[in-house]
């Protein structure tokens, strides 16, 4: 069986190392790229957090990869983070064999979890090396263990394998309390604190001495009234994830767990305490993680997959002990587990394939934009914005595509009509608060598309719309800044092409499209705003739908 498991591993690694064969840098990435140094001269050390995270192993992971491979290539991070990933499911099959599940229970879930599609994106994205890392570190620090009270000469190797966990993620503060309260309750109180020293004391010198630049939206009060609703979310959130059968699926195997926990009084001994432990820390997780998110993003990162990940991690050997108890090799009984893990794997392959499809399509068009904003950039065109890439990728800015540029690092390609478009739009467009025009020569204003246009008060044009997605064009002769408000608000998408192009007569969708996508600008009502403009071209504009849009110095046409 130990055989089959490693197949299974295989098989899990050549599957997703094939859905990222198209995927590309983008989002968190860019910090260590664009921000971080190895040796000194990048804006932030190999020690200052990531957001709130201590990821220096990430961190060096990237500064290596952009030495040797630069941007030309994401698969080799690909196959760190898939390499990384294997070794959790491998470790959590022998974190269920030693609390005693079955063995062919372990391989069955273990080859659910090493091919968990369900999380998507999140499965093709190396960032997340630094959850699946230190997951790998708190699990092999469990395994490392000794069963035996007093000092042991592995505790030093389990230390160590803790703050290795840290230097992954914020994720290792909840893997340290996993080990300490194993060691506690496995070996005594005495050995629990000398398990959570060394790490303790290492993380408390790092919070001292960097941490504390990290984001920090501090915890709020209704995080902690909601706790209770937000955890629930959150626990139903990872089964419904992972077995794809909605509430349902969750409430199935939540009822069962706690029916087995409930029931069965030798969970509470060894070797079943090390699941225990393990599942404990499902709930502990979430926990330190909506005190420090709910200020963000509300109860809404519940539907984050890649915390659903580590709690499906902590949760499986649990899970795996329930099942054997019930799954006794009995030949019905193992028939039902294959047709159910054979479901939950096809579930896998096709929510991974749907997340292959919209993750690669974003990524090559962000690849698109970085290579068109470096040629726009190396035939000296004017900007308004050193941030050509904020709808995305808020550390990558003008001085570094100039830079990766330079040192060669940067995919060799031929930039596409659209995606200079796209990059033209960016660079070369910005909408900010306030009325600060007039500036250049007043553009001629066109309806394209559903738009009337009529005179409004000074030098102003009013757009009035009753049908969805009305488009209007200005005819820009250089650089030039428009004043534009709207009564009720709403989203602009806006859209430059070169003047000689006269084929464009529509705005591309705001979301990412290959080859391009629209500036989007929210307009608050009542409320004027400036589109500055760096450069001469044809700026197409979709305004809000069933609304009236006043332009100040533009010449209706």
């Amino acid at each position: 069986m130990f055989w089959i498991h490693l197949a299974t591993l295989v098989l899990a690694g050549v599957v997703l190392l094939w859905f990222g064969r198209n995927q590309w840098f983008g989002s968190d990435e860019w910090d260590p790229i664009a921000r971080r140094a190895v040796f000194g001269g990048g804006e932030l050390g190999l020690l200052a957090p990531h957001n709130e995270h201590w990821s220096t192993f990430g961190v060096l992971l990237y500064r290596a990869h952009l030495a040797i491979f630069g941007l030309r290539s994401y698969f080799p991070l690909m196959v760190v983070f898939v390499g990384s990933h294997l070794l959790v499911a491998h470790l959590l099959w022998r974190v269920m064999r030693r609390a005693g599940a079955d063995t062919i229970v372990a391989t069955a879930l273990a080859a659910v979890f090493a091919l968990l599609g369900s999380a998507g994106v999140e499965m093709l994205y190396a960032w997340n090396v630094t959850f699946s890392g230190a997951v790998a570190c708190g699990l092999g620090a469990l395994l490392v263990m000794s069963p035996r009270a007093g000092w042991s000469r592995r505790d030093g190797v389990v230390g160590a394998l803790l703050v290795a966990s840290l230097m992954f993620s914020g994720v290792g503060i909840t893997m340290i309390v996993v080990a300490v309260l194993f060691a506690w309750w496995s070996r005594g109180w005495r050995d629990g604190l000398r398990v959570a020293s060394v790490p303790t004391v290492v993380y408390g010198i790092w919070i001292f001495g960097w941490g504390r630049t990290g984001v920090n939206s501090g915890i709020r009060t209704d995080a902690i009234r909601n706790l209770l609703e937000v955890l629930w979310k959150a626990i139903t959130f990872v089964f419904e994830l992972t077995t794809g059968w909605g509430l349902l699926g969750a409430v199935i195997v939540l009822v069962a767990l706690v029916a087995f926990v409930a029931l069965d009084r030798t969970v509470w001994r060894r070797p079943a305490i090390l699941a225990v432990t393990c599942a404990v820390g499902a709930p502990l997780f979430f926990v330190l993680t909506s005190l420090r998110r709910y200020g963000t993003f509300g109860d809404d990162w519940v539907k984050f997959p890649r915390y659903s990940y580590v709690a499906f991690a902590l949760l499986l050997p649990l899970v795996a002990l329930a099942v054997s108890r019930v799954f006794a090799r009995r030949l019905p009984q193992v028939l039902v587990l294959l047709v159910v893990v054979v479901l939950l794997l096809g579930h896998q392959v096709l929510t991974l394939d749907q997340a292959e499809a919209r993750g690669a399509r974003t990524d090559q068009e962000v690849r698109a934009h970085v290579v068109a904003v470096a040629a726009l950039l190396r035939e000296g065109a004017p900007r308004v914005t050193d941030h050509p890439l904020a709808y995305c990728c808020d550390d990558l800015d003008v001085v570094t595509i100039r830079q990766l540029d330079r040192d060669g690092q940067l995919p060799e390609v031929t930039a596409s009509a659209r995606a200079r478009n796209a990059a033209r739009t960016h660079l070369q467009v910005a909408v900010v608060a306030g009325a600060h025009g007039p500036r250049g020569t007043a553009p001629t204003l066109t309806a394209i598309d559903d738009a009337l246009i009529a005179a409004g008060p000074g030098e102003c044009a009013e757009t009035s719309t009753s049908h969805p997605r009305p488009i209007v064009r200005f005819d820009v002769t250089g650089r030039t800044d428009i004043v534009v408000s709207a009564p009720d608000g709403g989203l602009l998408a806006l859209w430059l092409v070169p003047t000689s192009d006269r084929r464009t007569d529509g705005v591309p969708p705001t979301t990412f499209v290959p080859g391009g996508t629209s500036l989007q600008a929210a307009l608050t009502a009542g409320q004027p705003s400036t589109i500055r403009i760096a450069a001469a071209g044809r700026l197409l504009v979709r305004l809000p739908d069933d609304a009236t849009v006043r332009f100040c110095d533009a010449t209706p046409g």
